[in-house]
């Protein structure tokens, strides 16, 4: 059985000591039951009660009652006992006056007992308590369920809506929770944006693990900035979010400059900003991961990771359905992170991008990307590379697209490889790049697979390749990649073209292109400049299939040789 510490120095109303005095200690505030004392933690000797005060005024002894109440000889009021919780102890909020049964407000016995448990674990039982404000938590501290939170109508949580504060604080562990949105369905959307039910300020080596927030009558529609947890300030190192599930709220990671955040396992679903989101804005904040989490059908995007300043962010393995329900933007994932890594995830239906990478020197690796509306405008760019940096590099390598209105779009200012995806039935290009640079940068498209399987409603070009915008030029070398139209493309709406290349210097060598079903318009060629003026082309070592050609009209200085005509 736990033994609490008691040890305070006991004083009179003016301040002097109140030695020689007595207290009578019970079990509760009705006095009706004398409390155990002990001399030690062990329990091997008993003290008498009434306590004697001793002359130095120091007041020292154990109890089983974590929450005691005094009555002073000369007083006619028993008033509550403070106890030193020892490190590894368990505490429960009932110890402290908090009923769980829904109905009374326990935030102010929920507060007493957090403080009391400082160090040590506080026990939330099974039942459903009341919260109407902010509970601040302090460092050194556990804090589990079973037990329900449930917000009360209360107006602070109209504006903040902040339950559990973990400011400057760590070592703080919240789980086995459940948090619950009001019966009433209180209106949230006057929340300002940073409203965390949990909110990690400042603080370092916070878990917030197996936590269930249900908040299910945000899905109607309201758009609020709520969010299940909120880690915030350059000071929040080490936090981690672990397997919890939340309906109608979001997470976020890295606001205004934290590191090392791990979210992990987490179900996000029907959130009414993004599902999961980093703004570190122009704080510096690194190395920040997000794994393995499902989010499905957010008002915007799924996974937002924002910040000039952030680095090294790793986005991999995670699962996102249905963005963009009610609001612009509604990306898959955008990586803002420079050195970001965003891989093995698994996005279906979106509105916008599947996948944005913004930052600088990122890789964007197998990742699976589909969209359900095949063969149509309108239906989203698979992956858009759109880095405002010269010096940038970027590696998009073994995606699968399919459905997309773009599979891959390179609108970038740095060099750039594309290699080994796999794209299936984009709506209107496979893979095309306009770039945008002042400086000469290279973009390097090869082993890739490229596939049409039905008729297009509109033009459709397998790989565009468009000139420099900017000031600089583009170097195009495009090897090794395979085009092919089955038969069931032919008699689409419009003209069909493999490949249209319009700038100088491009090598264009060991492609495979089958135009066996391909609706082939008037004189437009399958592949070439598609009436643009350029100059020095290599078409070497390729494999034309099914009356699929290379035209050199309005090329000049062209290479072409090793070409195959099957």
């Amino acid at each position: 059985m736990s033994r609490y510490h008691v040890y305070t120095d006991a004083r009179h109303s003016d301040g002097s000591l109140a030695g020689g005095h007595d207290l009578t200690i019970y079990t509760t505030q009705t006095g009706s039951t004398l409390a155990t004392l002990y001399a030690a933690e062990t329990g091997a000797t008993t003290l008498e009660n009434p306590y004697e005060i001793s002359s130095t005024g120091i007041v020292e002894f154990w109890t089983e009652d974590a929450n005691p109440w005094v009555l002073a000889d000369g007083d006619t009021v028993r008033r509550p006992l403070h106890i030193n919780i020892s490190e590894g102890e368990v505490v429960s909020v009932k110890d402290y006056g908090a009923t769980g049964g829904g109905l009374t407000d326990d935030t102010v016995a929920i507060q007493s007992a957090v403080t009391a448990a400082a160090g040590a674990t506080l026990l939330i039982p099974k039942g459903t308590y009341l919260v109407s404000d902010t509970i601040a938590v302090l460092s050194d501290t556990i804090i589990e369920g079973p037990g329900v939170i449930k917000l009360s109508d209360s107006p602070t949580f109209a504006t903040t809506c902040r339950v559990f504060d973990c400011e400057d604080v760590e070592n703080v562990t919240i789980r086995d929770l459940v948090f619950q949105e009001p019966a009433d369905a209180t209106d949230y959307s006057a929340v300002a944006f940073g409203a965390g039910l949990i909110r990690i300020h400042d603080s370092a080596n916070c878990l917030i693990e197996h936590c269930r927030f249900e908040f299910d009558g945000f899905a109607a529609g309201q758009t609020n900035f709520v969010t299940a947890i909120w880690v915030e300030g350059a000071s929040a190192l080490d936090n981690r979010i672990v397997d919890n599930y939340m309906v109608g709220v979001s997470i976020e990671y890295a606001y205004n400059g934290p590191s090392r955040t791990t979210v992990r396992g987490n179900s996000v679903i029907n959130s009414t900003y993004n599902g999961i989101s980093g703004h570190c804005g122009t704080s510096a904040g690194a190395d920040h991961k997000v794994l393995d989490n499902s989010v499905i059908a957010p008002a915007r995007m799924g996974i937002e990771d924002w910040g000039t300043l952030m680095v090294r962010t790793t986005i991999r393995g995670n699962t996102i359905s249905d963005t963009g329900y009610s609001l612009a933007d509604g990306f898959g994932i955008s990586a803002m992170s420079t050195d970001a890594v965003v891989e093995s995830n698994t996005i279906v239906d979106f509105e916008g991008y599947g996948i944005e990478a913004v930052g600088d020197d990122q890789n964007i690796t197998n990742n699976v990307i589909t969209q359900a509306a095949v063969g149509h405008v309108n239906t989203g760019e698979g992956i858009i590379v759109n880095s405002e940096t010269d010096a940038s590099r970027h590696i998009v390598s073994g995606n699968t697209v399919t459905g997309c209105e773009k599979a891959i779009h390179l609108y970038q200012w740095g060099d750039c490889v594309v290699d080994g995806n796999v794209i299936v039935d984009p709506a209107l290009k496979g893979i095309e790049e306009a770039p945008n640079a002042a400086t000469t940068v290279a973009t390097v498209i090869c082993g890739n697979s490229l596939r049409f399987t039905a008729p297009n409603a509109v033009e459709r070009v397998a790989l565009s390749l468009a000139g420099q915008v900017g000031s600089g030029e583009v170097l195009y070398v495009v090897n090794n990649n395979s085009i092919v139209y089955d038969a069931a493309t032919d008699g689409g709406a419009s003209y069909e073209l493999a490949c249209v290349i319009q700038a100088d210097d491009a090598s264009f060598s060991g492609n495979t292109v089958d135009g066996g079903g391909m609706d082939y318009s008037g004189t437009t060629p399958y592949i070439g400049s598609n009436g643009a003026s350029i100059n020095r082309t290599k078409f070497i070592g390729n494999t034309c299939i099914g009356g699929a050609t290379i035209s050199t009209t309005n090329i000049t200085d062209v290479v072409n040789s090793g070409n195959t005509q099957v």
